[in-house]
């Protein structure tokens, strides 16, 4: 016999509320993501080092989600030299003008 959970996984409660506005720069929802990349890609590029650095875990799947709702976002690689010195190869991302 299982009893309901008040807290924790099954209590089908989120831990967050879903309250979060586009302009909340500390939020981490999808929403919030697009339009703080959107708002720093239109000052200029973006590697995907600094923009792990300001909150983006997976750049590149912002990025598609940009894409998809129609931003002509461009791509090209460049090298970065990483903590330990070594250089490393990442995708810097740019706003095309439409």
């Amino acid at each position: 016999m299982t009893i309901p959970n008040e807290k924790g996984r099954n209590s089908g409660k989120s831990a967050t509320p879903n309250t979060t506005t586009t302009s909340d720069f500390k939020s981490t929802s999808v929403t919030a993501q697009r339009a703080r990349l959107l708002k720093r890609l239109r000052r200029g590029p973006l590697d995907s080092v600094e923009g792990y650095r300001l909150g983006f875990l997976h750049l590149p799947r912002r990025v598609m989600e940009l894409r998809r709702a129609g931003h002509q976002i461009g791509m090209c690689w460049v090298h970065r030299h990483g903590p330990d010195g070594m250089p490393h190869r990442v995708g810097q991302y740019r706003l095309e003008a439409a």
